[in-house]
């Protein structure tokens, strides 16, 4: 492991040394990433969220999708009032959603331009680009096949969706960019709030989930069945078929909803934090910490119960990515020093966080 860290810092202070070196790596680790994030959330839409019901075998109807929240929740909304209006086949469908998946994220890549920054946005962007053409382009056999084995098994697509998805998006902002769509939302009003990414795309997910809900209910074939059911004065069996399809559906799309959120909220430590409380007979350790770290500390004086001897007692909060590197300082300045950690909620009041570039 030493000598591991002690290869990592030969290559940093080289690259420092090497600026052209450096920037080309940085870009190409990024892109990179940037694709690896698009093919795994392109992989998930194709494979476990709206998979074709074009699959040899399976009757048109018979593998149900899932709704899924950001942009592609919304593209799935926009692909339903089409349907619902006879104006798209099934073989149009993953080609609709890409299109329209592209479109809706442009104002936010300008949002994300103007309001979170430059190189955030491009690879935002490209991110976004790449997604389209994976859902347009991924091989349908390798798909199918992978489709065709996980046709009824709801809550195995719900969980894996989330989890391919939830990737996508905390891969993406762990280089620090995003899958896109409200993953731009999300991240803006975070960073602003100083709150967990995921509640927020929890909030939004649910709105678009409803929404498909909603649509499936007051769809053309549905409103047939509501009128058959007045006229008999009962619920049909082809009725209840249908309201318990939508309702099951709109289930497994929050296990896929929550998974989702778990995923990133677990990777993404960005808009975490943590307070740090040092019991330490080091005067200067405060000092040491706002020299080191972009933030402030509160000092209170004390005295040990034991020993008697003159105590600082300094609280002091951090993002999670921080707390290594805050525990080490503390540590190399005072070896003795009394370390609690404690994961916090959310905070309230200034609290600097580093702005993207």
């Amino acid at each position: 492991m030493k000598r591991i860290k002690r290869i990592k810092k030969k290559i940093d202070n080289f690259l420092f040394d090497h600026p052209i070196l450096r920037n080309t790596s940085f870009y190409t680790y990024s892109i990179i990433f940037c694709l690896f994030s698009a093919f795994l959330l392109a992989f998930s839409i194709r494979t476990f969220i709206t998979p074709s019901q074009m699959i040899a075998g399976i009757e048109p109807g018979e593998l149900p999708r899932i709704v899924s929240g950001g942009i592609s929740g919304v593209s799935q909304n926009i692909v339903k009032i089409f349907q619902m209006c006879g104006m798209t086949e099934e073989s149009l469908v993953n080609t609709i959603q890409s299109t329209f998946y592209a479109i809706i994220n442009i104002p936010l890549i300008i949002l994300a331009f103007l309001k979170i920054g430059k190189k955030f946005a491009i690879f935002s962007a490209i991110n976004v680009v790449a997604t389209s053409l994976f859902i347009q382009f991924l091989p349908s056999d390798f798909i199918d096949g992978i489709s065709l084995h996980f046709a009824n098994q709801l809550l195995a697509r719900g969980l894996f969706a989330g989890i391919f998805s939830g990737l996508s998006t905390a891969i993406a902002f762990k280089v620090n960019q995003s899958a896109g769509g409200l993953d731009i939302l999300s991240f803006y009003f975070a960073a602003r709030k100083n709150k967990s990414v995921g509640s927020y795309i929890v909030l939004f997910n649910a709105c678009i989930i409803g929404l498909y809900a909603i649509l499936s209910l007051f769809s053309p074939d549905t409103f047939q069945l509501h009128f058959a059911a007045i006229e008999a004065y009962v619920f049909p069996n082809d009725f209840l078929k249908l309201f318990s399809s939508i309702l099951t559906l709109t289930l497994f799309s929050v296990v896929y909803m929550f998974a989702y959120a778990l995923v990133v909220d677990l990777i993404n430590a960005r808009n975490k934090k943590v307070q740090v409380q040092i019991i330490t007979e080091q005067e200067t350790l405060s000092d040491i910490l706002i020299a080191n770290f972009p933030h402030s500390a509160t000092v209170l004086h004390g005295t040990g119960a034991y020993s008697k001897k003159d105590k600082t007692i300094i609280y002091m909060v951090v993002s999670t990515s921080e707390t290594k590197h805050v525990v080490k300082v503390i540590q190399t300045a005072d070896p003795n020093a009394f370390i609690n950690i404690i994961n916090l909620q959310q905070v309230y009041g200034k609290f600097f966080i580093r702005p993207m570039d």
